[in-house]
C-alpha cells in the first residue's frame, strides 16, 4: 500500500512538470506579456472639474481620480498627486500636491482677477508616470476669460457666420485638405469586400466633413462616399488585382487638375484580419489567407489594456476561417486583436471597441423647486443584470443658462476608455459616448479603422528594459545631495538625520546616502506647513560606520517639475447671449459681495506716542519658553576665553556637560583626530538653533556670545534627539542673521505638507442665520467632490437652490467597484 501511494504521489509529480515544461510558444508569449503589464504596474489620472470654463477670479474646484491602467481598480503604486495650473507662457502659476485618500482627493485653485484671458493648460501626474513620459499625464486646456462685454461682443459678431464645418462648393476654396484610406487592418486583399477607412482633416488639422468620388486607374468612378463624423467614415470595396484607386474631393470635381488621393494599395498575395461587433454579447473574427500563413498555422491574440483575455490558435487548408469571441471577459474600451503566424512573428492587427452604456440614473425628490428650496438628488448604479453596484463619484451642479457644458469635451469615461491607445488628437471624445446609439458604435469603428490603427510593433519591446527614474511615492518626499563643503563637485557619503521641529506628526529618521550622495526621505503624511532640520556626518564606508566629521554640505530640493511644452492657445468663444449672461452674473455676485460682506471699520485717529520694546531674547527659530538658567555674557567677566572655556566656568554649564561624560580638556571615551566626539549622536550644545562640536567651541570667543541658556530635556527634545539630560543654547550676537561662523553638515526647509481642498460654501436655509438677509446668487450652485454609491447601488446628496429662477444641470462622473467609469447628466428647474 505504501509503495501504491508513493507511485502515484510520483505520477503526479511527473506529470505536473511535464505540463510546465511542455507550455507551448504561445503560452509563454502570454505569459511574459501578462507579467510585464504587472511589473510596469501603470498608472492613468483625470481631474473633474466644477465648470469647463472659468472668469479670472473664480475658483476651479476639482476631483482628483487615479487607478491603475489595466483594469481601473484601485490598486495603483502612488498616493501622491502634482496637479499645475500653466498659462499659455507655458509657466507653472499654481502647483498643488495632493494625497490620495477618501477625505483629501480634490482641492481648488483660486484665479487672480488680473488673470489675462487665455487657454491654460491643467495638468496632473504622479512621481511613477514619469517613467512612462508625458502622455500618460492628465491635460486639459482650460478657457479663463476676463470681464469686458462690449469687447466680447465685437469679437464674437465678427465671427458669427463661420458655423459650417462640412465642405461646400463655395467655401473654404482654397484650404488644403488632408484625406487618408486606412485598410482594415492594414492590408487590402484583391478580389473580396475590404473595409476601409477614411479621414479627412483640414488645413487646421481638425476633422471635417466631406463627400468624395473614388476612381479606378483608368479614371472610371466607382463610388460616392460621404463622411459621417468628424471627417471619418468608411466604404466597402472590391478591387481587382493589381489596380490602383484614388479619390477626389466633390468639390474639386470642375478642376482640370484636382487633387488626388491614393487609396491603399492592392495586395494580390496576402492575409486580412476583419472583425464584426454588432452583436454585443459575441463578436466574429474572421481571417482571410491566401499567402500559406493560415496553411501553416496562426494565432490570433485578443488583448486589452495590455493584457492578454484570450488567444486562439488556427491552422486550416482553407482560405478562410472564421472564429466566435465571447465579450464576457471584456471591458468597455480599446481591444486589439493581434494576428501571429506559426513563429509568434506579427502578420496584422485591427482594434474593435467595446462600449456598454452604464446604467446610472439621476432622481430628484420634486419635479420642480422654489427659490431657497431644499432638494435631494438620488443615485441609482446598477450592472447588466439591474443589481446595485458601488462606486464613488463627483457632482457638479451649475446654472445651464450661465456655463454651457456642451463645450466640455473629455469626461472620466472619454479620458481612460481612450487613454493611450488612439494616436493623435481626438476631437470631442465625449460625443462618442452620449446618446448611445447603433451610429455611434459606426462612429467609434471608423476611429479604431483610422486613428486606432498602426503596425503592431509592440510586440517588439518585450524585452526592452525600462529605467525606473521615478519611484511611486505614498507619501511626502524630500530629497537631497551631500558634497564636501569647500568642494561642492565632491561626492561625500554621509548619514543624514531629519528631524521634524512642528506639525501634526512628529518625524525623526536616518539614512544614508547611496555612492552619489542622494538620499531621500518619503512616505511622510502631513497636511499643515512643517519646518525640517536635516544634520549630516560622514560615513566611513570601509568601516560600516558613521564619524563624527560634519565637513558636509546638504543639498536639498523636492520633485521637480516635468518638462512643459509649449502648447497652442486659442479662445473658443462661446455664445454671445451665453458668455455674456455669464459675465453679468460674475459682476452681480461682486456686487452683492461687496454690499453685504464689507468689513471695513474707520477707526478714529490715534497718536502713537512709542513703540513696544523688542524682547532682547527673542531669536529666529527659537522654539522653546522656559529655561533652567539663563547666562548674559556682558554680566560677567569671560574676557579673553574661548566659548569652550566659558562653558567650563560656568557651574551649570559644566555640571551639564560632565553628564554627558565630557571633561573640560574635551575627554571622552572616544574622540577622532579632529578633535570630535564620536560616541554621541549629538553634541549637547547648539548654537543659535544649531548642534556645535568642540572644535568649533575652542575655536570663537566669548565675547562672540551674547547670552546662554540652560534647557531641560523637555526644551531640549525640541532641538536634539534624545538629549535626556537637557542642552545648552548659545546664541550669538548676530543672532544667527549673519554670523561670522560656518555650521557645518545641517540644513533646513518649510515645507507646506500636502494641500487640503476647501470645501465648497453654500447656505443650509434650514437653519436660521442673519447671512440669509444676502442675496443668493450661484453659478456653480453646488460642488460634491466625494459621493459614495453604496453596494446596494444607491448615493444621496442634499442641496438648497438658490434665488434665481433658471435651469440647473447636474453632471455625475465616476468609476464603479469594476472598473467601469460612468457620466451622466440631468437638469432641473427652479422658480
Amino acid at each position: 500500500m505504501k509503495k501504491a501511494t508513493t507511485f502515484i504521489f510520483l505520477l503526479v509529480v511527473s506529470i505536473f512538470l511535464m505540463n510546465f515544461s511542455e507550455q507551448s510558444p504561445i503560452e509563454k508569449l502570454v505569459a511574459k506579456i501578462n507579467q510585464q503589464r504587472k511589473l510596469l504596474a501603470k498608472e492613468v489620472l483625470y481631474i473633474h472639474t466644477d465648470k469647463p470654463y472659468y472668469m479670472a477670479g473664480e475658483s476651479i474646484y476639482y476631483k482628483v481620480y487615479l487607478r491603475e491602467a489595466s483594469r481601473f481598480l484601485p490598486q495603483q503604486l502612488s498616493k501622491t498627486v502634482y496637479v499645475e495650473w500653466i498659462n499659455p507662457k507655458s509657466e507653472i502659476v499654481s502647483k498643488q500636491v495632493i494625497h490620495l485618500d477618501k477625505e483629501h482627493n480634490h482641492g481648488d485653485i483660486k484665479l487672480s482677477t488680473e488673470l489675462a484671458q487665455g487657454e491654460y493648460l491643467l495638468r496632473a501626474y504622479t512621481n511613477w508616470m514619469r517613467n512612462y513620459g508625458t502622455d500618460y499625464f492628465f491635460e486639459q486646456k482650460v478657457n479663463v476669460f476676463q470681464i469686458d462685454i462690449e469687447q466680447r461682443r465685437v469679437a464674437e459678431e465678427k465671427n458669427v457666420n463661420d458655423s459650417s464645418s462640412e465642405i461646400n462648393d463655395g467655401q473654404h476654396y482654397n484650404q488644403e485638405f488632408d484625406l487618408q484610406f486606412f485598410a482594415e487592418s492594414g492590408k487590402m486583399m484583391a478580389n473580396i469586400p475590404n473595409k476601409v477607412g477614411f479621414k479627412l482633416l483640414n488645413e487646421s488639422g481638425y476633422g471635417q466633413d466631406f463627400t468624395a468620388t473614388v476612381f479606378n486607374q483608368n479614371d472610371e468612378k466607382v463610388q460616392e462616399i460621404k463622411s459621417d463624423y468628424l471627417g471619418m467614415g468608411s466604404l466597402y470595396l472590391s478591387p481587382k488585382n493589381n489596380e490602383k484607386y484614388y479619390a477626389v474631393l466633390n468639390k474639386d470635381l470642375h478642376k482640370q487638375h484636382p487633387t488626388k488621393y491614393d487609396l491603399p494599395k492592392v495586395e494580390t498575395q496576402t492575409t486580412v484580419l476583419k472583425i464584426n461587433n454588432i452583436k454585443p454579447e459575441i463578436w466574429r473574427a474572421q481571417i482571410i489567407s491566401n499567402d500559406n500563413q493560415l496553411a501553416e498555422g496562426v494565432h490570433l491574440m485578443m488583448s486589452q489594456r495590455g493584457e492578454v483575455l484570450n488567444t486562439w490558435s488556427i491552422a486550416s487548408k482553407n482560405v478562410t476561417a472564421f472564429i466566435k469571441i465571447p465579450t464576457d471577459r471584456i471591458k468597455n474600451g480599446v481591444v486589439r486583436f493581434t494576428l501571429l503566424n506559426k513563429d509568434l512573428l506579427p502578420i496584422v492587427e485591427r482594434k474593435s471597441f467595446k462600449y456598454i452604456p452604464q446604467n446610472l440614473s439621476i432622481s430628484m425628490d420634486k419635479p420642480m423647486y422654489k427659490k431657497r428650496d431644499k432638494a435631494t438628488v438620488t443615485l441609482d448604479l446598477k450592472d447588466s443584470d439591474s443589481t446595485g453596484i458601488s462606486g464613488v463619484s463627483s457632482i457638479s451642479i451649475v446654472d445651464k443658462n450661465l456655463i454651457d457644458m456642451d463645450t466640455k469635451t473629455k469626461t472620466l469615461e472619454s479620458s481612460w476608455l481612450f487613454q493611450n491607445e488612439i494616436k493623435g488628437n481626438i476631437e470631442q471624445p465625449k460625443s462618442y459616448f452620449a446618446d448611445y446609439s447603433l451610429e455611434k458604435s459606426n462612429w467609434l469603428d471608423n476611429l479604431m479603422l483610422t486613428q486606432g490603427y498602426e503596425q503592431p510593433v509592440w510586440l517588439d519591446h518585450l524585452d526592452d528594459s525600462l529605467k525606473m527614474e521615478f519611484l511611486p511615492e505614498r507619501g511626502i518626499s524630500i530629497m537631497g545631495r551631500t558634497t564636501k563643503v569647500l568642494n561642492k563637485e565632491k561626492v561625500r557619503v554621509s548619514e543624514i538625520t531629519m528631524t521634524s521641529l512642528n506639525g501634526e506628526r512628529s518625524y525623526a529618521e536616518q539614512v544614508v546616502t547611496d555612492d552619489l550622495g542622494k538620499f531621500m526621505f518619503t512616505g511622510m503624511v502631513f497636511y499643515d506647513t512643517t519646518d525640517f532640520v536635516f544634520s549630516a556626518k560622514k560615513f566611513n564606508t570601509k568601516k560600516g560606520r558613521t564619524t563624527e566629521n560634519k565637513n558636509v554640505d546638504i543639498s536639498l530640493y523636492g520633485v521637480d517639475s516635468p518638462i512643459i511644452y509649449p502648447f497652442s492657445s486659442t479662445v473658443k468663444e462661446e455664445t454671445i447671449n451665453a458668455l455674456s449672461a455669464y459675465e453679468k452674473e460674475v459682476l452681480d455676485i461682486e456686487k452683492i459681495n461687496r454690499a453685504f460682506d464689507s468689513k471695513t471699520i474707520i477707526l478714529d485717529e490715534v497718536e502713537i506716542s512709542e513703540l513696544a520694546e523688542n524682547d532682547p531674547f527673542d531669536r529666529p527659530g527659537k522654539l522653546h519658553t522656559d529655561v533652567l538658567s539663563k547666562v548674559i555674557i556682558d554680566s560677567m567677566n569671560y574676557e579673553g576665553m574661548t566659548v569652550w572655556q566659558m562653558l567650563q566656568y560656568n557651574p551649570r554649564a559644566s555640571m551639564m556637560l560632565r553628564r554627558y561624560g565630557i571633561g573640560s580638556n574635551g575627554g571622552v571615551a572616544d574622540i577622532d583626530e579632529a578633535g570630535i566626539i564620536t560616541d554621541f549622536n549629538d553634541f549637547p550644545v547648539i548654537l543659535d538653533n544649531f548642534t556645535a562640536d568642540i572644535v568649533m567651541l575652542k575655536s570663537m570667543m566669548a565675547s562672540e556670545i551674547e547670552y546662554f541658556e540652560v534647557l531641560s530635556p523637555a526644551d531640549a527634545a525640541l532641538y536634539v534627539y534624545g538629549a535626556e539630560n537637557g542642552i545648552i543654547a548659545l546664541w550669538s550676537k548676530t543672532g544667527g542673521s549673519s554670523p561670522n561662523y560656518t555650521v557645518y553638515g545641517i540644513n533646513s526647509i518649510k515645507h507646506p505638507g500636502y494641500y487640503v481642498g476647501k470645501e465648497y460654501y453654500t447656505p443650509k436655509y434650514d437653519v436660521q442665520s442673519d447671512d440669509h438677509r444676502k442675496p443668493d446668487h450661484r453659478i456653480t450652485l453646488e460642488w460634491f467632490p466625494n459621493v459614495e454609491i453604496d453596494s446596494i447601488g444607491t448615493g444621496t446628496v442634499e442641496f438648497f437652490t438658490d434665488d434665481k429662477a433658471s435651469d440647473y444641470l447636474i453632471e455625475v462622473e465616476g468609476i464603479d467597484q469594476r472598473g467601469e467609469p460612468y457620466y451622466e447628466v440631468k437638469t432641473f428647474k427652479n422658480n
